[in-house]
């Protein structure tokens, strides 16, 4: 998974409301970018937004992330970061 790709279209869902938009967008099919969102939930550990046959909405855990004093992609690069860094630390400690 490019991760800057998933966290732009993940952006691009919050800031659409739409996965079909997103994937109009992209010039990708719907199934693709819930591809990208799952795999990017997955990555950070946690449920991003909440999904519903006509609407999402973000999680608690993204809200928070909206609410820091720094831009949103910035905050989800980081978190990416730390997360990559303790699964090598993880990979270290059982070797």
């Amino acid at each position: 998974m490019d991760k800057f790709d998933a966290m732009q279209t993940f952006v691009r869902l919050v800031e659409k409301g739409s996965f079909s938009a997103v994937a109009k967008e992209r010039g990708i099919g719907q199934p693709a970018v819930s591809k990208q969102i799952s795999a990017l939930e997955n990555e950070l550990g946690t449920e991003l937004i909440h999904r519903t046959s006509r609407s999402i909405t973000l999680t608690e855990q993204v809200e928070t992330f909206t609410s820091l004093p720094c831009t949103f992609s910035t905050t989800l690069k980081t978190r990416l970061h730390e997360s990559a860094e303790a699964k090598l630390h993880r990979k270290a400690s059982f070797a």
